[in-house]
């Protein structure tokens, strides 16, 4: 029963129709409250969009020329805005304002170029060490071969163990193992280990 009374009393106030110049009398009443002035006055000089505007209302504001409504929105943007508190502190001062740039300090362009090729050069060096060592993915670089085999000789671990014979190319990371008693020849580039 109460949501029935509630939904009535809502669609009510929807329905209600208002007169325009009711609604244009209280908006003239707020706009006279924050700004102190007629409403029929000049728009142009109650425009703020930047700190310029406000800046240029800080003689007004000092001075106490200002309607309650407004000196509380100036305060508000001034509270939030350090170069506008920075600005009435000067004026209060009687000192001209003076504005304070902060500019980055970049290293020279021949440093950081000399930089750069370095670490090009560097990079390029490890990579041809790696690739004639061998030690990129994928790449499995013959490091030797086998010889000769008297007896067994294994290459793997555990369950992936499996005999290899004579002439068998060892590549990196590959693990060769003989049988007890059994020996082989390995040979290097040519030389024999």
């Amino acid at each position: 029963m109460k949501n029935e009374k509630f939904e009535r009393l809502m669609s009510e106030i929807r329905n209600e129709q208002v007169d325009d110049q009711v609604v244009a009398q209280a908006g003239q009443r707020v706009w006279k409250s924050i700004t102190g002035t007629d409403p029929a006055a000049d728009l142009s000089t109650h425009t703020l969009r930047s700190c310029e505007d406000f800046q240029a209302l800080i003689p007004e504001y000092l001075g106490k020329r200002f309607a309650p409504a407004r000196a509380l929105l100036f305060e508000d943007h001034v509270h939030a805005c350090v170069a506008c508190r920075h600005a009435i502190e000067h004026a209060r001062d009687g000192e001209p304002k003076q504005v304070w740039r902060v500019e980055p300090k970049r290293p020279p362009a021949m440093a950081w170029g000399w930089a750069m090729g370095a670490a090009a050069v560097f990079a390029a060096a490890v990579a041809v060490a790696a690739f004639s060592n061998g030690m990129l993915p994928g790449q499995h670089i013959v490091r030797a071969a086998v010889q000769t085999v008297d007896g067994s000789l294994y290459t793997g671990s555990g369950a992936e163990m499996r005999l290899i014979p004579a002439g068998y190319e060892i590549r990196n990371g590959d693990e060769i193992r003989t049988a007890k008693g059994s020996t082989a020849v390995v040979g290097r580039d040519g030389g024999t280990l």
